[in-house]
């Protein structure tokens, strides 16, 4: 469950202090979204996991990085509210997480998911029952280490035709502190049947909440490039959540993007690697690294213009999996879309095949500047005239990307800032002494058909204004400042937000 919602920004300078156009009221206040999930006032709903739940006092939302890299990659969880620095409470979190089990048994599917959830970790007494704004869970104390480091509290449901697990976890040195707060997370916990799951769905909406920017990658409105791999993927309708391996050879070298449709629990794997033998020896290779499988079928595909070797086959597990595996060489690589759910779940062949056909190989240039600025990998597109000079000097690196422009005295400068770990913290109030003049107060805008906000600040001898951009979490910042009496229009609307392919 994933997202920060965070702004970005650009500042812009116009002739003889007039106001830029496209300025409207002051923004209204925005729900934070991410894949699946919304957060409105104090109420989460999400559809990954089926719920709505009342944020408690003491609490709050986190989401993007952060919340795919605690405890089994939820996207979206509640933290404590206050984390100090050097302090452990980034540990400390509460999640709901969930996938549809379709036709499957219930109850089969219940013990079975929850036992595999469950290895690795040690039962501590009896499950203690609480109850929810509408149901019942029963709750168990877990360990996990020797000698144990972490605690959690962990409970399991299906409702709706979809599998549910709740689990508070902490260090096991807080556990007095933090164990009596599970009775009021619960308290605010609605779980939806199918009908209240469908219409969030439907709100929910098509929109992409995730943007991602990485040193070779780039995952923008719903395309990913691999730069380094000469290969795009634009991904089908859905709740899409999208997690890039940095480092493939790690884990499993074919898996560099991972993404999951939290509303059907189809999830699907691209990525290439090097091979020099045979498809056929490939396929024997994919399905050793998976486990005991049972070929179905095997046929031909397509990864966009270009045909692809396809096998369905069927993956005993805990409980049984569907998986499809897509493969066609790229010189002397692999590229291969694999495609699973659980096999009482699974969707059909038409999602495996729109997952298949957004495939694109193409040799991807991630930085063209040539003429006008159009840098993919961070999404990005600047079309200054040529009167505008770019400044030789520019960053990019872990902390973002920054490059300047110049025109006589004007000075175009932006600076984009990949999604961080955590929220950004509340503003402090503004201290100003009797008499003096307010902050000026930002307004709602646009910046090339996207949501912003604007900033203007006049100073004796030059005019700033500040466009603040939030891409599904990236901050980007257009900047501008020049000279009162300078004419800058050709530059208020430069910049343009362009997706990865």
């Amino acid at each position: 469950m994933r997202s920060l919602v965070i702004v970005a920004s650009a500042l812009l300078a116009c002739k003889g202090g007039a106001p830029p156009p496209d300025a409207a009221a002051p923004p209204a206040e925005v729900e934070r979204r991410g894949p699946g999930w919304r957060l409105r006032g104090d109420v989460l709903e999400d559809a990954g996991a089926g719920v709505r739940l009342t944020v408690p006092a003491g609490w709050r939302v986190l989401g993007g990085n952060a919340g795919l890299r605690i405890g089994g990659q939820v996207a979206v969880a509640l933290v404590p509210d206050v984390i100090a620095p050097d302090d452990d409470d980034d540990d400390v979190y509460f999640a709901i997480d969930g996938n549809p089990i379709g036709d499957g048994d219930p109850v089969a599917h219940r013990e079975a998911l929850a036992a595999k959830s469950a290895d690795e970790w040690t039962a501590v007494g009896d499950p203690e029952p609480f109850r929810t704004a509408s149901a019942e869970l029963r709750m168990q104390r877990e360990t996990w280490g020797d000698p144990a480091t972490y605690e959690r509290l962990f409970g399991s449901i299906v409702v709706g035709g979809r599998y549910l697990e709740v689990k508070l976890q902490y260090p096991i040195a807080r556990g007095d502190a933090v164990r009596p707060q599970l009775a009021s997370l619960l308290a605010g916990l609605t779980l939806l049947d199918r009908a209240a799951h469908a219409d969030l769905v439907a709100a929910l909406g098509p929109t992409v909440t995730q943007d991602l920017i990485g040193p070779d990658f780039a995952y923008h409105d719903g395309v990913f490039c691999d730069f380094a791999g000469d290969y795009c993927w634009r991904q089908p309708p859905g709740q899409w959540r999208v997690k890039v391996i940095t480092e493939p050879a790690d884990t499993d070298p074919s898996q560099r993007l991972v993404a999951n449709d939290c509303v059907t629990g189809t999830t699907v794997y691209v990525g290439t690697e090097a091979w020099a033998g045979t498809e056929a020896a490939y396929l024997d290779a994919m399905r050793t690294r998976i486990g005991t499988t049972t070929l179905i079928r095997t046929g031909l595909t397509r990864f966009g213009d270009r045909g692809a070797i396809v096998a369905d086959i069927d993956v005993a597990s805990t409980v049984p999996y569907r998986m499809r595996i897509a493969q066609a060489r790229i010189g002397a690589r692999m590229l291969s879309v694999v495609t699973d759910n659980l096999a009482a779940a699974w969707p059909g062949p038409a999602s495996a095949i729109a997952a298949e056909a957004g495939v694109a190989i193409t040799r991807a240039v991630a930085v063209d500047d040539r003429g006008t600025f159009r840098h993919r990998r961070a999404g990005v597109e600047v079309a200054l005239p040529g009167s505008w000079q770019p400044d030789p000097d520019w960053t990019e690196d872990d902390v973002g990307i920054r490059r300047s422009w110049r025109r006589g005295d004007a000075v175009a400068h932006l600076v984009i800032v990949p999604d961080p770990a955590l929220p950004p913290p509340l503003p402090a109030p503004a201290l100003t002494l009797p008499g003096a003049p307010r902050p000026p107060t930002p307004v709602a805008t646009t910046v090339d058909g996207h949501p912003a906000t604007l900033t203007r600040r006049r100073g004796p001898q030059s005019v700033t204004e500040t466009y603040l951009i939030d891409r599904a979490g990236t901050r980007i910042e257009w900047i501008l400042t020049a000279p009162l009496a300078a004419d800058v229009d050709d530059a208020r609307h430069a910049l343009r937000l362009i997706a990865a392919s």
